[in-house]
């Protein structure tokens, strides 16, 4: 027999003995028949058995099959055996033997294999003008090494089907291997983050982002905190704020005679809620050395607000007092009306809104 060199050594994938081979017969034996196989599945192909071919990874974007094997090597009469794993992927078919057969293994891309054949218990593979003789068997389910440790009388193998399959055709083999496979359910989806108080800047009043104007040396900051767990404290710049509930979750808050430099002031609010989370917001407001030539219009209040008001649990009664004093910023159509009482709105407060509409 031609010695092996080069990539034919690294490449040796052999069977641990063809099909009524020169082993077994050098060895006066011959291999016990394998097991009846199992009945063919609808597609017509043979269910894999236990123990002949073992996913890895399954459901991951790098699916893996693997196989035992063994590895005859064959010099004149004589006939000994490695043994290994063969892992088979979408692109690479690799061997791995340890001890002193490791040379044995190899890794080489899918494209190398370029004909296989099967034989009654044996598998023969065509890689790059060279033929390697491969040979499927079970493992011992109550040992975890192979049954097969030396040749001998009591040697049961098993079809070569399933790594046939899964050179000719991966994505099939992989599909009939997962068959007796349960996926495993999804992670569940994490947890929302909680949200942060929501805060309502009632006064100054100011138009978008553009600051409040006033010549005064100090200013009164007046909101309202919203949060379902309740509201603890509110700071206004590095003051502690008074507050009145205005409902479970509703806390108005204000501080008074806040001090102003001239020129641009961006004083915090900070609201913390029982659970110690924090929402935040910023006043702007503009100090001028004379009187601005029209005193500041108020801004009224927009829709969004006053619903938010409504269903943060501020009374009817308290949301129709800061109507009056701001005014409204929208007008009450009817859409606007119904989005009013399905938020609690009452005659009283939305005939406020009409009158103080600006």
């Amino acid at each position: 027999m031609k010695k092996l060199s080069g990539l034919l050594v690294v490449a040796a994938l052999c069977a641990v003995v063809l099909p009524g081979g020169a082993g077994a017969q050098a060895r006066g034996q011959q291999p016990k028949s394998p097991e009846p196989a199992a009945a063919p599945s609808p597609s017509g192909a043979t269910p894999y058995l236990p123990g002949i071919v073992e996913v890895i990874n399954p459901w991951s974007d790098a699916p893996m099959l693997r196989f035992r094997m063994g590895h005859e090597h064959k010099a004149l009469l004589m006939v000994d055996y490695c043994y290994g794993d063969v892992y088979v992927t979408a692109t690479r078919v690799q061997f791995n033997v340890g001890g002193p057969y490791s040379a044995h293994s190899f890794d080489l891309p899918r494209e190398q294999v370029t004909g296989l054949k099967t034989w009654s218990v044996g598998l023969e593979i065509v890689v790059i003008r060279r033929k390697y003789h491969v040979l499927l068997y079970p493992l011992d389910k109550g040992n975890p090494q192979m049954v097969l440790l030396l040749p001998s009388i009591d040697t049961n193998y098993t079809s070569p089907q399933p790594l046939m399959d899964a050179l000719a055709n991966f994505p099939l083999a992989l599909e009939r291997a997962r068959a007796n496979l349960t996926r495993p359910a999804p992670p569940p989806p994490p947890p929302e983050p909680p949200k942060p108080p929501e805060v309502l800047i009632l006064e100054p009043s100011a138009s978008g982002d553009a600051p409040a104007e006033t010549n005064a040396e100090t200013l009164t900051v007046r909101g309202v905190a919203m949060d379902s767990k309740g509201i603890a404290l509110v700071r206004v710049g590095n003051k502690l704020a008074a507050m009145q509930p205005r409902s479970e979750m509703a806390m108005e808050f204000w501080v008074e005679d806040y001090p102003l430099n001239l020129g641009e002031n961006e004083i915090a609010v900070v609201v913390t809620n029982t659970e110690r989370l924090e929402g935040r917001t910023v006043v702007k407001v503009r100090r001028v050395e004379a009187p601005p030539p029209e005193p500041p219009k108020p801004v009224g209040l927009a829709l969004e607000e006053v619903v938010k008001l409504l269903q943060a649990g501020v009374t009817p009664a308290r949301v129709e007092t800061i109507v009056k004093e701001r005014g409204a910023g929208f007008d009450l159509t009817e859409e606007n009306e119904k989005k009013l009482r399905d938020a609690g709105a009452t005659d009283a407060l939305l005939l406020a809104i009409t009158k103080a509409k600006k």
